[in-house]
């Protein structure tokens, strides 16, 4: 699935990256890079990188920081409303509660409109996380659901990090290959398989050091700021799903 999903990650369009304050994986969707043929564009490109930032979840963590910023040129047409319902309906039926809070930035009057028009398939828990955020973006940080140095300049932070596509992708990739096998080692020396188990007991600490950023120059941690270097063989992996 990794590879199927690599042509339409080129352009940036959606990006695990960073913690919230509460340890939460930062998902970034720039609508205005999806340069994807209408007729091309799949709905499991964005759920592929919900799952990612779901291996980047240390214990105690369940949902995400999501942002969109609709800010740039837009490259592409503009996402179907066939496809934005679908997308709602996995999520909704799939990933329960796997939205702590959504930010929209700088959205035009053509995407408010488009938002007005799926509100109301939109279900009441999820509408009471959604904001909605100024063209500067700053609300991530002034209203404190992540510090500075863990969100994107595009979005309102500190961090400068322009996509590089050959970089990111591959140590993502193997990021979260890494983690995953850690973690099954440590759930199977527990023993029997057991129902009820404690995610705790076999998932990574928050803020531990073991978890290098998916960009070579940043650190992605928990909230205590401890930091590792990432490195990457440059290879793409295909088994992750």
């Amino acid at each position: 699935m990794a590879q199927d999903c690599a042509a339409e990650a080129r352009t940036g369009k959606n990006i695990v990256m960073g913690f919230s304050k509460h340890n939460q994986p930062i998902i970034y969707f720039f609508p205005s890079r999806n340069s994807t043929p209408l007729e091309q564009r799949r709905v499991v490109h964005g759920i592929f990188m919900l799952e990612r930032a779901y291996d980047l979840m240390p214990a105690g963590v369940t949902d995400t920081l999501v942002v969109f910023n609709f800010s740039g040129k837009r490259q592409g047409p503009p996402t179907s409303i066939s496809a934005a319902r679908q997308t709602i309906h996995i999520l909704s039926a799939y990933y329960p509660e796997s939205l702590g809070v959504c930010i929209f930035q700088d959205m035009p009057w053509i995407v408010k409109g488009f938002v007005n028009l799926m509100w109301p398939f939109v279900d009441p828990v999820t509408k009471q996380k959604v904001k909605i955020g100024s063209s500067e973006g700053k609300e991530v940080i002034k209203d404190g659901y992540a510090d500075a140095g863990q969100v994107l300049r595009e979005a309102g932070g500190d961090l400068d990090i322009p996509y590089d596509h050959d970089t990111y992708w591959p140590a993502l990739l193997e990021t979260s290959l890494k983690l995953r096998a850690e973690e099954e080692t440590r759930w199977r020396a527990l023993g029997e398989r057991q129902v009820g188990r404690e995610e705790r007991l076999f998932k990574r600490a928050a803020g531990g050091a073991d978890i290098a950023h998916v960009m070579p120059t940043v650190i992605a941690t928990g909230s205590d700021g401890a930091e590792s270097s990432a490195t990457t063989s440059g290879e793409e992996h295909s088994d992750l799903d």
